[in-house]
Formats: C-alpha cells, sequence, structure tokens
C-alpha cells in the first residue's frame, strides 16, 4: 500500500499572488489617515505662528522699554569755606560827593568800610534785589555793624525807600559819582575799603549774598568782634557833612 503525501500535489501547482486587500475598510483608514495629517500639519504651522508672534512681540517690548535709571551720582563734597575773593586793592575807587536826602553831601572815600547800594526807584529789574534785601534785613542775616549808604540815582521818595528798607542814609545821585563811572545799571551792592576802592561787587537776590557780604567785612575790618570798637565814634557821614545846602532834586527818572 502507498503512502500519498498531500503536500506533493500542492507542491506541483504553481504559486497565486496575493492581492492586496482593496476593501471600504481600507478606503476609510486612509481617508481619515490624511484627515490627521493634515489636522497636525496646521495645528503644528499655528503653533509655530504664534511662537514667532509671541517672539517678535516680546523682542519690540523689551526694545521699547525705557532703559533701567542710572544710579545717583554721588553728591559733590563742598570745599571749606574760606574768606571770599575780594577784587583788587588797585580796582578803581569811588572819589566825589553825593548830597544826603536829609541835607548836606557826605563825600567819598570816607575813611572806613562801607556797604553802598546804588540803585533807581520804580526800575523793573531792581524790584527782586529790593525784595531780597528787605527780607535779608527783616531776618538779620546781615552783620549788625555794617556801615550803610543807600544811593539813588536820580532821586526817591523816602516813603517808598522806608517800604524796601534802603531809606538808611540816603544820598542822590546824578550819575557822576557811582553810576556812570561804575557803569551801574540795576540794584547792585558795592563794598569799599577805607580808601573808597571797591573790594566786592553783588546783588541781593544772588545766592550767598549774605555769606560774602559778612565774610568781605571780616577781611576788611580785620577783626569782627572789634567791629564795634573799631568803627568811628562819630558815623561818617556826619563827619563828612558839608555846609552847603542841598541842590534841588533833580527830575525823577
Amino acid at each position: 500500500m502507498s503512502t500519498h503525501d498531500p503536500l506533493e500535489s500542492l507542491a506541483d501547482e504553481p504559486a497565486k499572488p496575493v492581492a492586496l486587500y482593496r476593501g471600504p475598510a481600507l478606503t476609510l483608514f486612509r481617508g481619515w489617515t490624511l484627515v490627521g495629517l493634515v489636522v497636525v500639519c496646521v495645528g503644528v504651522g499655528a503653533l509655530g505662528r504664534g511662537a514667532a508672534d509671541d517672539a517678535i512681540a516680546f523682542l519690540s517690548a523689551l526694545s521699547a522699554a525705557p532703559p533701567p535709571p542710572a544710579p545717583p551720582a554721588p553728591a559733590p563734597q563742598q570745599a571749606p569755606r574760606g574768606p571770599p575773593e575780594l577784587l583788587s586793592a588797585a580796582g578803581p575807587r569811588v572819589s566825589g560827593k553825593v548830597p544826603a536826602q536829609t541835607g548836606g553831601a557826605t563825600t567819598f572815600p570816607t575813611g572806613v568800610p562801607s556797604l553802598v547800594n546804588v540803585w533807581l526807584q520804580g526800575c523793573h529789574d531792581c524790584l527782586p534785589a529790593f525784595a531780597a534785601w528787605r527780607e535779608l534785613r527783616a531776618a538779620g542775616l546781615l552783620p549788625a555793624h555794617l556801615n550803610i549808604y543807600n544811593v539813588a540815582y536820580g532821586t526817591a521818595d523816602s516813603a517808598w525807600a522806608k517800604s524796601y528798607v534802603v531809606e538808611e542814609k540816603l544820598h542822590y545821585d546824578d550819575g557822576s559819582v557811582f553810576v556812570r563811572p561804575l557803569g551801574i545799571s540795576s540794584f547792585t551792592t558795592l563794598l569799599l575799603d577805607k580808601d573808597g576802592v571797591v573790594r566786592l561787587r553783588d546783588r541781593p537776590d544772588a545766592p550767598g549774598y549774605a555769606d560774602r557780604i559778612t565774610g568781605a567785612m571780616r577781611v576788611l575790618w580785620s577783626d569782627p568782634h572789634a567791629l564795634p570798637e573799631a568803627e568811628p565814634s562819630v558815623p561818617p557821614a556826619t563827619q563828612q557833612l558839608s555846609t552847603s545846602t542841598m541842590a534841588p532834586d533833580p527830575p525823577r527818572r
């Protein structure tokens, strides 16, 4: 009895190719896969554009932001205060006679250091200096033993002068003694030494005026504690008064 091997008959038959499955399920799978890929690509693109926009906005804000504030500069160290720098003793010298408001006249130089305010009543540019002088005198910020003269260009009303505390030893200058020789065009304070030389030229509304006047007068008098004794017993104005009567006031300017 022969033995039949069932595989032998299959070995003689040629192999048949297996066709790929192309049914509806495969078509549906491929469709959804394509849709998924499109969605992923769109999402990635949107995320990329959003990130780029955020980066651009951040860089723009960074460039537009103001720079951080600089650290405060260290306060400059103040140099120790010394005596004021006076003008040269070879500077301009005041000489001449000016009539006094009370009568008589005063001749310069007076022989002692003097403070002379030269001004014009009604001068618009002078008003801040008038106000500053009045405040300094009211506050007692000027030395108590000042030999003060007030010289008005032309003439002045005594009541008006008193309102600004410039009535002390009020004199009038026609321009020949102070105004024209020294080129004065506004309220000006002059410190004269005993020889009538201008050693300081200042203005009451200038910062540091009181300190400069005080320091300069100390230098001119040499010893500030000796001021009452150093001043002559008779006021210089009285010493220099002439016996002539005051000429009529020039026209008011």
